[in-house]
C-alpha cells in the first residue's frame, strides 16, 4: 500500500515541491497539505489538484505516514515539532527540509527517534529555475516561480547501523521509500526529480551533518551572486554592456544559478516581482555564517563583501526585498541608480 504523504508549509519552496509531487510523483492519494495561514494552502490546493488542505496540524500528522515540512525559519521548526511531538508518531517518518543550525537539527533528531519515528535532514539550496505568469496588459495574472532544489540528505534512525554502508535503506514500514547509494544517491519511489535536480547524500553521518553543508553552501550561494552582480555593473560602466555579458556568463556557466542570478538582476526582477527569497531572512541566515567562521578563525572576505552588499540593499528597498537585490546595491556603490529600469 501506498503511504500517505503529507507536507507542512506551503511558502514558496513548498510551493514548488508539492507541485512537482503531484505533477511527477505518481502519487496515488491525493497529498495533504497543511499551512499556518490556511488560506494559502487552500488556493494552493486548488491550483495544483490531487491534493487536500486540512485546517490542523493534528489532522496532516495524524492522517499522514511520511511528514515533509519546509518550514519559514527556525522558530516556525522549533514551534511546530513541538506540537508534532505531543502527539503519537511511532513508526511515522519525517523529512524535514527547512533551514535550521545543526544543534537544532541535532536536537530534533534525537527527540523524533526517542518518540519512535523515523528522520531524514534534507534541507535543500534552491536556485530559480524559471518565472511565468503576468504577460504585459494582464493585470489579473500573478507571477509565480518554478524552483529547482539541490537536497543534502542525511539518514538516521535508530537501526540504520546494522546496514552495510555501500547500500542503506530506512528500515520502515515503508521499505524502498528511501534507498540512498553511493553510486545514485537518494532515490525514492516518486522519482527524486519530482521534488529536485540531485542530491548530496550523507549517508552514514550524523544528521547535523547535513543542515551544516546547507549552512556553508550559502557561501557559495552569496559569493556567487556577488561576482554576477560586480561583473554586471563593470560592464555597464565601461560601455560593454549588460547584455554582452549575460550572453558570456550563459556561455560560461550555462546551468544555475549563474544564469538565474544574472536574468534577475538583468531584467529588473530583484525589484519587481516576487522576492525569491527576502532579504531579511538571508542576513539572518549570513549572521550564523560569520559567527561560525568566526569561532573556527576562518576567513571569508568575499562573503562579508556580499553580506555587507545585503545590508545595503536593505536599506535601499526594506526587508522585503529580493535577495539579488544586492546588485542594486553595487549599482549604487558604482554611482548608478539602485533600480536599472526607472524611468
Amino acid at each position: 500500500m501506498t503511504p500517505q504523504i503529507a507536507f507542512l508549509g506551503i511558502g514558496l519552496m513548498g510551493q514548488a515541491m508539492t507541485e512537482n509531487l503531484v505533477k511527477h510523483g505518481r502519487l496515488e492519494e491525493p497529498i495533504i497539505l497543511y499551512n499556518r495561514t490556511q488560506s494559502q494552502a487552500d488556493e494552493h490546493s486548488l491550483r495544483i489538484g490531487h491534493s487536500v488542505a486540512v485546517h490542523t496540524l493534528h489532522e496532516a500528522i495524524s492522517r499522514s505516514d511520511i511528514i515533509w515540512s519546509c518550514l519559514q525559519n527556525e522558530v516556525a521548526v522549533t514551534e511546530m515539532f513541538d506540537e508534532i511531538l505531543n502527539k503519537d508518531i511511532k513508526g511515522k517518518l519525517f523529512l524535514e527540509c527547512s533551514t535550521v543550525l545543526p544543534d537544532v537539527t541535532s536536537r530534533l533528531t534525537q527527540r523524533i527517534l526517542e518518540a519512535g519515528a523515523e528522520f531524514v535532514a534534507m534541507p535543500g539550496l534552491f536556485s530559480l529555475a524559471s518565472v511565468y505568469g503576468k504577460q504585459p496588459g494582464n493585470s489579473n495574472s500573478v507571477w509565480r516561480a518554478k524552483l529547482g532544489k539541490i537536497g543534502k540528505v542525511n539518514l538516521r534512525t535508530s537501526r540504520s547501523s546494522q546496514l552495510s554502508p555501500a547500500y542503506q535503506t530506512i528500515p520502515t514500514r515503508r521499505v524502498g521509500f528511501l534507498i540512498p547509494t553511493i553510486s545514485s544517491g537518494l532515490r525514492l519511489i516518486y522519482d527524486m526529480k519530482s521534488v529536485g535536480q540531485a542530491v548530496v547524500d550523507l549517508s552514514g553521518e550524523e544528521p547535523a551533518k547535513a543542515s551544516l553543508l546547507k549552512v556553508i553552501g550559502n557561501v557559495l550561494i552569496m559569493t556567487t551572486m556577488e561576482t554576477v552582480a560586480e561583473a554586471h555593473v563593470f560592464a555597464e560602466k565601461t560601455g560593454l554592456g549588460t547584455g554582452h555579458m549575460q550572453n558570456l556568463i550563459a556561455t560560461l556557466f550555462p546551468r544555475p544559478p549563474h544564469t538565474i542570478y544574472s536574468a534577475k538582476m538583468v531584467s529588473g526582477d530583484y525589484y519587481q516581482q516576487e522576492p525569491m527569497v527576502e532579504i531579511h531572512k538571508a542576513r539572518d541566515l549570513a549572521s550564523h555564517v560569520l559567527q561560525l567562521a568566526n569561532e573556527t578563525n576562518t576567513s571569508l572576505k568575499s562573503y562579508e563583501v556580499a553580506v555587507n552588499h545585503l545590508a545595503s540593499a536593505e536599506t535601499h528597498a526594506g526587508p522585503a526585498c529580493d535577495i539579488t537585490s544586492i546588485y542594486g546595491a553595487i549599482r549604487v556603490e558604482s554611482g548608478l541608480p539602485f533600480k536599472n529600469h526607472e524611468a
